[in-house]
Parts: structure tokens; sequence; C-alpha cells
């Protein structure tokens, strides 16, 4: 069953981060969002977002995952000292699909990789509802 999606890494905050965090940090984002911007309908943002986020699909969600990890791994003293800084300091997996039936596969390796970070791994399953009765 074919899903596709990102996984990003996020710190978000009320406070205004973005001129410092890069240097903090040691990469650059993928995005950033400011506090009330609009992220979805009827919905704006609660605080000021930083994010680094690569996509996958069922093809190379393995190789995506391992990539992300080994990229987030150079920085790893810096990940640990601005997770005491800032409201939320997390990795959110955001996998989506047509119909909602799927399955995958995380392998140790990463998982290990993930916990080794020390912040908190979040999993969102999201359908684009294409499913019929």
């Amino acid at each position: 069953m074919y899903f596709e999606g990102t996984i990003a890494f996020s710190i978000a905050d009320v406070v205004d981060f973005e001129e410092n965090i890069n240097e903090k940090i040691g990469f650059m984002p993928t995005k950033i969002t400011k506090k009330g911007e609009l992220i979805a309908i009827k919905q704006k943002a609660p605080f000021n977002i930083w994010r680094y986020e690569l996509g996958f699909n069922d093809l190379n969600f393995t190789s995506t995952l391992s990539a992300f990890n080994n990229q987030l791994a150079i920085f790893r003293n810096n990940i640990t000292d601005i997770s005491c800084e800032y409201e939320r300091v997390e990795i959110n997996l955001y996998v989506r699909t047509l119909f909602g039936q799927f399955g995958f596969s995380i392998p140790n390796e990463e998982l290990v990789k993930l916990s080794s970070f020390g912040i908190g791994v979040n999993f969102h399953f999201l359908s684009f509802g294409d499913v019929t009765n």
C-alpha cells in the first residue's frame, strides 16, 4: 500500500528564536512558521516553529529515516542543550495514505538512533479520505 509523508525535527516556543537558533542547532531549517500564521483550515500556529524536514514515500522510507537520523546525530549535543531551553523540541513523523490502511517497519538501529536524541517522537497517521463503502 502506497504511503508518503515527512519526518520533521521541530522546535516550538512563544519566544522569537529565529535569529539565534540556526547557530545553536548547527543547521538550517526547511521551514519557519510564525505564531499566528495559518497552518491548517481554521487553525493558527500557537507557537513560533523552526522545522527541518525530509519527505519520504513507501519506497524510500527507511533510507530517508536513516539520512534524517544521521544528519541530526552530528548535532546530538546541540539538540540535547536546546531541548532544555524551548517549550517543545521533538521529532514528528507524518504518514499519509489514500485509504488509511498501511503498515511499515522501523529497523531497530533507527529506533535506537531516534531515542538517542532524548526528545519525544510523535507519529501522525493521516488519510486523504479516499475510503468508500
